[in-house]
């Protein structure tokens, strides 16, 4: 009985059990799977947020790191206000530097830039060849006054650069501005070229000798006295002024209306100067012949007054010799006083073509007059030139 029953109480054990293997899991509620749902959206997008955050960090790290290029300087701005980086208030080409998301950055180029002035000076000869003018309009025709009152038509350009420097930099990106700085450059560039054009000659300045490097002087003067008066750099460098070449025609140039007339003053100029260059040639050459001449009238002179001052030594050397003899006897004074008187007579009359010679008789005797005539002189040989041969 008791066998029996242990075995019944085995035999209802499993069927005991097996209602609680088969029950069925119970089915979440409403709220919890909303609950799970926004869990994983919140992990979701938090992920898509990180990422996000990672690709914005690293579009800004490729942006606000920034490397300033040759031939251009930067300035940092917070707020307006320039600020520096790295210790430097100007940032230097070949340098890196960040900028933050309040700042700004702003760029200078010290690159060469070029200012035409193209029409102040300037008449197109095309437009004057189609309308046939005859004279210049001011209102439409550009031109400069030269020193000696003659027109010409002139086109050039200035070249020049942004200063690097703190100062000279800072001044024209924000103090001046780059519009300013030009229409400064190019107002003082009118007025120097004015200025020199006016004082030269229009020769010297078709000719270019010194013109442009003469403006260029006149314009760094008048940029320096305009940074002076307004008590603050331009924040520019000037290179150089130059003319504008044409591929037709010449700059400088003359009014195309009297061009024709210039050319021939031109010409007369240039004949006017070569015969002035051939007078001052003959003018030379006369002098020198002079010169020669005199030199030569004044060798002989010399050599004349020698020889006289060598005759009269050699005559008082004989005198000074002759004084004792002199002294001694007058019979033999009588004598050598003849002999020197017969021999000058002598020689005058040899030399002479005709004389006179009156004698003077003692008193109350009949007086004479000689006539010596001395030999026929010789005709002057003439020279004929000689006949060339006939052809």
């Amino acid at each position: 009985m008791r066998d029996h029953d242990h075995e019944r109480g085995e035999a209802e054990a499993p069927e005991a059990a097996q209602p609680e293997e088969a029950a069925a899991p119970e089915e979440p509620t409403a709220e919890q799977a909303g609950t799970e749902a926004l869990a994983r959206a919140l992990k979701g997008s938090f992920r898509v947020l990180k990422w996000g955050m990672i690709v914005l960090l690293a579009v800004y790290l490729g942006k606000g790191v920034f490397y300033v290029q040759p031939q251009e300087v930067r300035f940092k701005l917070r707020f307006g206000r320039v600020v520096t980086s790295w210790g430097e208030k100007v940032l230097k080409p070949g340098t890196i530097h960040i900028q933050w998301p309040w700042e700004e950055v702003q760029t200078v180029s010290t690159a060469e830039q070029v200012l035409e002035a193209g029409e102040e000076f300037y008449t197109d000869w095309r437009k004057a060849v189609l309308s046939k003018k005859q004279s210049l309009d001011v209102r439409e025709d550009g031109y400069l006054l030269t020193g000696d009152a003659n027109i010409v038509h002139m086109r050039l350009n200035v070249r020049y650069r942004a200063r690097g420097d703190a100062e000279g930099a800072q001044s024209y990106l924000f103090a001046v501005g780059k519009e300013n700085v030009e229409e400064i450059l190019r107002r003082l560039l009118l007025s120097a070229t004015t200025k020199v054009v006016s004082s030269m000659q229009v020769m010297d300045v078709l000719k270019r000798e010194g013109l442009f490097s003469a403006i260029t002087d006149e314009l760094a003067e008048r940029l320096a006295d305009f940074e002076r008066q307004a008590g603050a750099p331009l924040g520019i460098e000037l290179i150089a002024v130059e003319a504008i070449e044409g591929e037709k025609e010449k700059n400088p140039t003359e009014p195309y209306a009297v061009r024709d007339a210039f050319y021939e003053a031109q010409n007369a100029g240039s004949r006017k100067d070569q015969l002035v260059e051939e007078g001052k040639l003959q003018a030379n050459a006369l002098l020198q012949d002079a010169r020669g001449k005199a030199s030569e009238a004044v060798a002989g002179a010399q050599g004349y007054r020698d020889r006289l001052v060598n005759m009269a030594q050699a005559d008082a050397e004989a005198l000074q010799k002759l004084l004792p003899v002199y002294g001694r006897s007058a019979a033999e004074a009588d004598i050598l006083r003849d002999t020197f008187y017969q021999r000058i007579v002598t020689d005058a009359l040899r030399k002479a073509q005709g004389v006179f010679v009156l004698y003077q008789t003692p008193q109350g005797a009949q007086r004479e007059l000689r006539l010596i005539l001395g030999s026929k002189p010789r005709p002057p040989k003439v020279v004929t030139p000689e006949t060339p041969p006939a052809p």
